[in-house]
């Protein structure tokens, strides 16, 4: 599956992909905020709260500065995910020309994994290191490996050479999407060392992974704007690898 993906990634044009975590969101009923909730079908029902739309504002900053060309904004089916995106990705490029939005269905974990369900149920939102330590590598693996096909398709029948741009930014749920980053590194073979690295980190609300290849050199980078009380107009990097 690594080569079909980077076959599909070279020929589609494509020389990044962002994955970026969803603002916050209402709590699921019977949790408490924070907690663990469960991911069902209700579970995609959840909105942003007002907190999450101004972070999600505040975050567009970052994103817009890095002033990629975008063929497409993928997004999971979950309606915070999808209200992210569509606050963040407020942008166009060219004489007028949306940015086409497409949703990916596996990038919500509902009746994938079952073994991902219990795993959350426990950690919640937490680093892929945690899950690690608890066995849950092999169930990450295997969701990853489930949404992993599901883009090599999207890429190959839908964000082909002829779409314009060369970045493809993913919009989902913090570890699972870490768990894909981590699959998409693999497949670049990037060294241990960078995924280790990728590993640790516990993706928050409006934070994105960076995975590029340029010149056939794999690059790593965490983007997010923690701690400041204004943004900058250069994109707010913590260079991971390169």
């Amino acid at each position: 599956m690594d080569d079909a993906f980077v076959q599909a990634f070279t020929n589609s044009g494509l020389r990044r992909v962002l994955f970026v975590a969803h603002a916050n969101a209402a709590n699921a009923k019977g949790c408490s905020s924070g907690s663990p909730y469960p991911l069902d079908r209700a579970d995609q029902t959840r909105q942003l709260t007002s907190k999450g739309v101004k972070a999600a504002e505040f975050s567009r900053k970052w994103f817009q500065a890095l002033d990629y060309k975008h063929k497409a904004f993928v997004t999971s089916p979950a309606r915070r995910v999808v209200e992210t995106c569509q606050i963040m990705a407020e942008t166009r490029h060219g004489a007028g020309a949306d940015v086409s939005m497409e949703l990916m269905h596996s990038l919500h974990p509902c009746d994938l994994v079952p073994a991902c369900h219990q795993l959350f149920s426990k950690l919640g939102e937490a680093s892929l290191e945690a899950y690690y330590k608890e066995g849950g590598q092999a169930a990450l693996d295997e969701y990853a490996d489930i949404v992993f096909e599901e883009l090599i398709n999207l890429i190959s029948t839908r964000v082909g050479p002829s779409t314009r741009g060369d970045t493809l930014s993913i919009f989902g749920h913090s570890v699972f999407l870490n768990a894909v980053c981590r699959r998409m590194a693999s497949a670049f073979k990037m060294e241990s060392e960078h995924l280790s690295n990728l590993e640790a980190i516990k993706l928050g609300e409006t934070e994105g992974l960076l995975v590029e290849q340029t010149d056939g050199t794999p690059l790593l980078r965490y983007l997010h704007c923690r701690a400041l009380s204004a943004i900058s107009d250069h994109p707010l990097y913590s260079t991971l690898a390169g």
